[in-house]
């Protein structure tokens, strides 16, 4: 599984393609996509990438909050 670019070490988020049923990772700092075999596959349009982050944003919304135990997620 492609977490991590091998060009800049940055985080990758999974986006789906709905046609193909599969899954691409998109690189946030070099913003290409990438197949499951860490192929890249394609750049990724101005829209597509702002597209992931808001998904990205909303889901770091979505984690409940905690009660500073030590297992908390820090940002």
């Amino acid at each position: 599984m492609p977490l991590f670019c091998k060009q800049c070490k940055g985080r990758r988020l999974p986006k789906t393609t709905k046609p193909e049923n599969i899954t691409l990772w998109l690189c946030e700092n070099c913003k290409n996509f990438v197949n499951s075999e860490d192929f890249i596959v394609r750049e990724a349009q101005s829209s597509e990438y702002d597209e992931s982050q808001e998904d990205y944003k909303k889901w770091v919304k979505s984690i409940p909050p905690t009660e500073g135990t030590k297992d908390s997620f820090r940002f």
